[in-house]
C-alpha cells in the first residue's frame, strides 16, 4: 500500500518541445513510500517477507524513486498511465517506444532533452508515460538474519526478456 508520493521537482522535458496537440511535457521527480502486510497471501512470493523488520503496524516498509513524464496540460492527456517496472535502474521505455539514442549522458537514466525524445511516438497520443529515477532505486528492508549474521539469503529470479520487435505468436 502507498502511503506517501512526495514530488521534489519539476520541470520541463525536451526544452518545452510540442508533440503535436498534446503540447510540451514536464517531469515530475520524487519518492513513493509505501508498506506491505507480510502476511497477505499475495505478498507470501517476497522472498524473505517474513524475515524483515515491521513497522508499529505489522507492516514491512519500502521506499522507491519516482519519474513521470506527463502533458504540462494535463487536459490534453488521456488519462492512461504506462509503466515502467523497476528493473536494475535503467530506464528503457523511451529507447524502445521512441527509438531515442542513448548517446546523451542523460539518454537513458534522466531523460530530459530533446534527443532524448527519440521520436516522440507515445507522447504524440494524448498520454503520459512514467518511469523512475537516474539510476532507480528502491529501499527494502535487510532480513533479520542478514542483520544478525550477516548471511544473505538469496533466492531466485525469473526473467523473461520480451522484445518489442518480436514476432506474435498465432493463436490455435
Amino acid at each position: 500500500m502507498l502511503t506517501r508520493l512526495q514530488i521534489d521537482r519539476i520541470e520541463p522535458f525536451a526544452d518545452g518541445m510540442a508533440f503535436g496537440t498534446v503540447g510540451s511535457y514536464v517531469r515530475l521527480v520524487g519518492t513513493a513510500s509505501g508498506e506491505l502486510d507480510p502476511q497477505h497471501p499475495s505478498n507470501a512470493v517476497i522472498v524473505n517477507i517474513d524475515k524483515a523488520p515491521r513497522n508499529t503496524r505489522g507492516c514491512v516498509e519500502y521506499e522507491t524513486d519516482v519519474y513521470i513524464m506527463r502533458p504540462t496540460d494535463v487536459s490534453k492527456g488521456n488519462r492512461k498511465l504506462l509503466y515502467e517496472v523497476n528493473n536494475r535502474g535503467r530506464k528503457r521505455l523511451l529507447p524502445i517506444f521512441h527509438e531515442a539514442p542513448e548517446t546523451s549522458p542523460t539518454s537513458a537514466n534522466d531523460p530530459a532533452t530533446v534527443d532524448d525524445a527519440g521520436n516522440g511516438f507515445l507522447f504524440f497520443f494524448r498520454g503520459s508515460a512514467a518511469t523512475t529515477n537516474p539510476y532507480v532505486t528502491t529501499t527494502v528492508p535487510l532480513s533479520a538474519t542478514l542483520q544478525s549474521t550477516g548471511t544473505l539469503n538469496a533466492g531466485s529470479i525469473k526473467w523473461q526478456p520480451i522484445s518489442p520487435r518480436a514476432p506474435v505468436p498465432k493463436s490455435q
